[in-house]
């Protein structure tokens, strides 16, 4: 709706001066007589469309990148719908715009399987170790760790505000870009420490092993069983794992 008063405005007619399609001038899908088009469909529904520029935004919500299932729908509409919705399979161009919600949501499966998209990463606050440098030349100006990315809009007191909010993980994805906080996530990795041998059952307060199953044959996710001692002296231990399907 928005491109549709651009486009209709003084300034831009005196520029480009190619007017709407009397009979595909809606909010929706517009058309200019000269047949260039801009139109918003679902993801789901893209079958029949096709452009230049497909811009896909924000596939995930914040509860949908949690859920498997919905997930691993969008990484599906994505492989066989989006990718074959260009007019010019070697110059028309698809761009993605979304904050990092799961390790597995969309953006972490491009990176993974390495698909040929440029990657702008832009965090809120400066980390220099994973500065963004583009294939056109652009380089993330900034310089300190911590150093804020908009500080007129998002000022440090507002950032540190809304970090309390969303707690550790969701900073980590929606403001930092990476989903997994540096020193782990629910388990900071950062302070584990490998040992060179189990502790003596004389040290061993409790034991449990825990089994996390899945159902799918011949594939799925994967069932994982750990051994975990919790020692008198209040550390655990990881004793033993098992992962397979």
């Amino acid at each position: 709706m928005r491109m549709r008063r651009l486009v209709k405005s003084e300034w831009y007619q005196r520029l480009w001066p190619i007017g709407l399609a009397a009979d595909q001038d809606a909010k929706l899908k517009f058309e200019t007589a000269a047949t260039g088009f801009r139109a918003a469909v679902a993801a789901t529904a893209m079958t029949g469309h096709r452009g230049d520029r497909v811009p896909y935004d924000d596939p995930h919500s914040v509860e949908g990148a949690l859920s498997d299932l919905q997930r691993k729908t969008v990484l599906r509409v994505f492989s066989e719908t989006v990718t074959t919705r260009l007019n010019s399979p070697e110059r028309s161009a698809i761009v993605i715009v979304m904050q990092r919600l799961h390790e597995q949501d969309l953006s972490g499966h491009i990176l993974e399987r390495e698909l040929g998209y440029e990657h702008l990463c832009l965090p809120m606050e400066f980390e220099a170790d994973r500065r963004c440098i583009t294939a056109i030349g652009f380089r993330d100006p900034r310089e300190e760790d911590g150093e804020l990315l908009f500080s007129a809009r998002f000022p440090g007191e507002v950032v540190a505000r809304d970090k309390r909010a969303m707690g550790e993980l969701g900073t980590a994805g929606q403001f930092q870009q990476r989903p997994t906080p540096r020193g782990g996530g629910l388990f900071p990795t950062d302070r584990f420490v490998v040992v060179d041998h189990p502790p003596e059952a004389s040290a061993i307060a409790h034991s449990i092993r825990y089994w996390d199953k899945a159902g799918t044959k011949d594939g799925g996710a994967f069932t994982a069983g750990v051994l975990l001692h919790k020692l008198k002296d209040g550390r655990f231990c990881v004793g033993h794992c098992r992962r397979g399907q």
